[in-house]
């Protein structure tokens, strides 16, 4: 798995291959082919473990006690740094995942990915929620679900397509970004 994972993050999907990955696990394509079907199974395979391994931290790093003396504002830079550098520092493997979702016939594996990603952004709104100077908001988990999405499809297009206007019209740079990404959140919560 973590060979395959490691596979994808430097080479995208397109040029995986069993080969590649059997050097990368220093096993000859044969042994993955007992396991695997073919590659399609062990990308399925590999991609859910990665997902299942990051939702685990997820959980632990976004409990709502470790954000309860934090600002909505410290906690909203944090996160949206995160989900930018994540992106940035494996934007294949992100990409792969989002293509192979896309694949013909991959409707279950879709639907698992979506599972996940829905929970993880749902422990996140909970955390945010915790913060100290929201407690009182009213439709607070609402306004943060809509903001963080909105927020978070920006990051993925800008860090993951590289045609989009976020790439070609001068918006600053990753850092700046940010930054401006936090205060549209925060205007649209507060509001």
């Amino acid at each position: 798995m973590r060979a395959t994972v490691q596979v994808l993050d430097e080479h995208g999907l397109e040029n995986t291959t069993i080969p590649r990955i059997a050097e990368a696990a220093d096993l000859a394509p044969a042994s993955v082919y007992r396991r695997f079907e073919d590659k399609d199974a062990l990308v399925r395979a590999a991609l859910l473990h990665v997902l299942q391994a990051s939702s685990a931290a997820v959980r632990e790093t976004l409990d709502p006690k470790n954000f309860a003396d934090k600002t909505i504002e410290a906690a909203a830079r944090k996160v949206i740094k995160g989900i930018f550098n994540q992106n940035r520092m494996h934007p294949r493997l992100i990409t792969a995942l989002k293509r192979f979702c896309e694949k013909e016939g991959e409707k279950d594996f879709e639907a698992a990915v979506t599972k996940i990603t829905a929970e993880n952004f749902q422990v996140l709104i909970v955390a945010l929620s915790a913060c100290k100077d929201i407690l009182t908001l009213k439709d607070k988990e609402a306004k943060l679900l809509f903001a963080v999405m909105t927020v978070s499809t920006a990051i993925e297009v800008m860090t993951l397509e590289p045609s989009s206007l976020w790439n070609v019209l001068p918006v600053g740079s990753d850092e700046e970004v940010q930054e401006k990404l936090t205060q549209m959140l925060l205007a649209y919560i507060r509001a």
